[in-house]
């Protein structure tokens, strides 16, 4: 199908698109909360039934490390699969991909499918021992 007017016009008239989460765009970057690998093993230390995470690694990758408890839904599929990402109200969202770009990426992404507040985990580090996170090997 097409849009009348095409994506100018679609935008013009208000309705939403889905940014691909380009790091350069002030835009995309005010749509990101992060949150420290410091931080987030605080949250998970107090309570990890209170700490919701989303993966977005590919399936590979996931299964070579993650943080334990993590929901995996690759980037490229993450569109379709928002469904699966919906929480319980009470919950801290944290999404983290293998690279800083990816977790920006997937934090842009939820942010413009209005699916929730998330957190954005920075820093390359998240799925190495020095990070002091919980990672489960597969």
């Amino acid at each position: 199908s097409f849009l009348r007017g095409g994506l100018s016009a679609w935008k013009i008239a208000g309705n939403s698109t889905i940014s691909m989460g380009d790091p350069r765009s002030f835009v995309d970057q005010a749509k990101i909360t992060y949150i420290s690998p410091e931080d987030l093993k605080l949250l998970l230390d107090v309570d990890q039934e209170s700490v919701f995470l989303i993966d977005v690694q590919s399936k590979e990758d996931y299964r070579k490390g993650h943080i334990k408890g993590a929901m995996n839904i690759p980037l490229d599929e993450l569109e379709k699969r928002i469904g699966q990402v919906r929480t319980p109200v009470g919950k801290a969202v944290v999404v983290y991909g293998k690279t800083d770009v990816a977790s920006f990426q997937a934090g842009v992404r939820i942010s413009d499918l209005g699916a929730m507040v998330v957190r954005t985990l920075s820093g390359n580090n998240a799925l190495s021992p020095e990070s002091g996170l919980p990672i489960d090997r597969n």
